[in-house]
């Protein structure tokens, strides 16, 4: 009878960790919040008065503490923490210039100052690993990390945000492996006990980074956009009203094609107007998978990422063949910060026949932000022999690299993105990788004189 028992719950559990649910954003008092709230797809967090009226325009990652002595060390967690943190845009302060800055033997108080006058930054967080258990049972496993983060005005002392969240993975059997995908450039013999921690550490600093609000995220990766920028010489199109009413009169079958040839005509170019292009389709034909994947990516375009993966959700049940309608499911996890959900989707589409290198950098930033960065770096590598010195898939690679531990191969990796952006004249892309560059702290691996120079010729790119 026993046995039966164990075995169901470890069936229940098994799916539960397999499908995964949306993470639950609280904003509440934490110290009026139970312990068990805290935990799985729930993050606690609130923000004062003084931190909406005033946001943070840096950020330092302070070192770790743990609530007990078993949860040590917890560099891994701060290093993940502050690989989140990165990719907002926010001035954030390198880990090594912090940590040559504070004195272990100090009170806290006495390094937040040293390192708030040291680098002009006022605002920095500051932390405590609040649980860390792992226990593996053959086949099946469960991890949980915790963590509390507050964000405290040094100047005034005040803690301006506060947020809680104990990420817990559970699994069982091999996770989904893409040896075969990517070209076999990651080893079968991947310790599965590291990679499941690592992911789970990886899911706690998403969420809670994902919580801090107002952070300028830049964007999840350049996507082929169905709107190109109108030149003055061009001539406009007709109201897309206009366009929808003069349609009323055919018959449905010409309604449908003319709806689909304005969808790959471009002509109407904000999401608002493909947006309604696409739910005219919706509406007059329930089972065409353009419609709903058009709708989902005019979605994503306007902020609605939970709408947006209802009707990417649609276009895969319509045709999961095609790799267009799973990486926009892919994307439209992504968008909800759920890593984990978006790489099944996105390794059916670098399972298509012929393609893109856009489903590898797809499938690499999911494993990159999901802390499989031996996965992401053989992601990105497929990705650059199709699209060879793609800088955005060369800044990632380069991340992956940094995740590793490689720290060498990846700032000579992230110089090469910044060099062939200064080349095209892309200013965002050379900034970008200039700010991860640094962030990283990966200019310490090349010569003072020469980042100087890379950093003057990007200066002197007119941004477009």
């Amino acid at each position: 009878m026993r046995s039966s028992y164990f075995s169901l719950m470890l069936a229940a559990w098994v799916i539960a960790g397999l499908t995964g649910c949306a993470t639950r954003y609280v904003e509440d008092n934490l110290s009026t919040v139970k312990s068990d709230e805290m935990m799985g797809d729930v993050v606690i967090s609130e923000a004062q008065d003084e931190y909406k009226s005033s946001p943070p325009v840096c950020l330092g990652l302070m070192p770790l503490t743990a609530a007990k002595p078993a949860f040590a060390p917890v560099d891994d967690i701060r290093k993940a923490f502050h690989a989140h943190l990165a990719p907002t845009g926010i001035r954030l302060i390198s880990l090594q210039k912090i940590d040559a800055l504070v004195d272990p033997a100090a009170p806290a108080d006495k390094n937040l100052q040293k390192v708030a006058e040291a680098t002009q930054c006022d605002t920095l967080i500051m932390g405590e690993v609040t649980e860390r258990k792992t226990r593996f049972w053959g086949v099946y496993s469960e991890v949980r990390v915790g963590a509390r983060l507050k964000i405290v005005r040094v100047g005034t002392g005040t803690v301006i945000w506060d947020g809680h969240h104990t990420a817990v993975m559970r699994d069982g059997g091999v996770p989904l492996n893409p040896v075969s995908v990517v070209g076999g450039a990651v080893s079968a013999g991947v310790n599965l006990r590291d990679e499941q921690i690592k992911r789970t550490v990886h899911d706690l600093a998403r969420r809670l980074v994902h919580a801090i609000p107002q952070l300028k995220y830049i964007d999840d990766m350049p996507v082929v956009a169905n709107a190109k920028k109108i030149t003055p010489s061009e001539p406009k199109a007709e109201p897309v009203q206009s366009f929808l009413t003069s349609l009323e009169s055919r018959t449905d079958d010409e309604k449908k094609s003319s709806l689909v040839a304005a969808l790959a005509s471009d002509l109407w170019r904000t999401p608002k107007d493909r947006l309604a292009i696409a739910e005219y389709l919706i509406r007059l034909d329930q089972h065409n998978p353009r419609g709903y994947v058009e709708a989902s990516a005019a979605k994503l375009s306007l902020s609605e990422p939970a709408q947006a993966l209802e009707l990417a959700k649609k276009a895969v049940a319509i045709d999961a063949v095609n790799p267009d309608h799973q990486f926009q499911l892919g994307r439209a996890y992504l968008h909800l910060n759920q890593a984990d959900q978006a790489v099944r989707p996105f390794l059916h589409a670098v399972s298509a026949p012929n393609p893109k290198s856009l489903y590898f950098n797809a499938l690499g930033l999911a494993y990159n932000q999901s802390g499989r960065h031996a996965m992401a770096a053989a992601a990105f590598t497929k990705s650059l022999e199709l699209d060879k010195d793609n800088p955005f898939s060369l800044l990632q690679l380069g991340l992956a690299h940094v995740g590793m531990g490689d720290e060498a191969k990846a700032a000579m990796i992230v110089r090469k993105s910044m060099i062939i952006s200064i080349a095209a004249n892309d200013a965002a892309s050379a900034r970008r990788s200039l700010h991860l560059f640094k962030v990283m702290n990966l200019n310490a691996r090349i010569p003072e004189e020469e980042l100087k120079a890379i950093e003057e010729r990007i200066e002197k790119i007119a941004p477009v």
